[in-house]
């Protein structure tokens, strides 16, 4: 059985089958809550179908570290209780670099969202760190969004996602404004 978020627990059963992924994972300091991370991403990449959407293979294990994707995808120990939503930040961190490979698009997907929302909250909790951070967040917020609808169904994904104590501006604005998926659509952010 995987953790769940909220009482959701999933059978490994219920997800389909997949191709192992052989990750080259390194541990920052090699701490006990470093290893049990390491090992819980194991069981995450073994256990849903992730594999499609994995566009590096080199990840970084540090206990307090906010995750980030560059210059290595780097994540932290703060989800070892909960698989679902340490999915969603793997699947996020993976998602920086999958747009960060269409620059036109994302640009134009940006400038769109400026038309749709001409003032965004930078920095705090509810926007990224900077105006084009917080646009840029609608993409990959979104994807993300998109990818734990197909792994976990859409009403764990909208509760993982509501529960986030950070972008809570991005993430109220991908669950709840249909201007966003459609955007997303139109550049073609699209997760199947």
């Amino acid at each position: 059985m995987i953790p769940g978020i909220l009482g959701l627990t999933l059978s490994s059963a219920t997800l389909a089958a997949q191709e192992p992924v052989a990750l080259d994972i390194t541990l920052k300091d090699g701490t006990p809550a470093e290893v049990a991370a390491k090992a819980q991403l194991e069981r995450i990449v073994a256990t849903f179908p992730v594999a499609r959407w994995l566009s590096t293979r080199q990840i970084v294990i540090e206990q307090d570290v906010i995750p980030h994707s560059h210059p290595v995808l780097t994540l932290n120990a703060h989800q070892l209780d909960n698989d679902t939503v340490q999915v969603g930040n793997l699947l996020h961190e993976e998602f920086h670099w999958i747009e960060e490979a269409r620059p036109g698009a994302r640009e134009q997907a940006i400038a769109a969202f400026r038309g749709l929302y001409p003032r965004v909250p930078a920095g705090g909790s509810e926007g990224a760190r900077d105006e084009y951070s917080t646009y840029l967040h609608l993409i990959v917020c979104d994807m993300e969004f998109q990818a734990l609808t197909i792994l976990v169904g859409e009403p764990a994904a909208r509760r993982i996602l509501a529960a986030k104590p950070y972008y809570t501006w991005i993430y109220a604005r991908v669950l709840n404004d249909p201007a966003v998926r459609s955007t997303n659509i139109r550049f073609e952010f699209v997760v199947s």
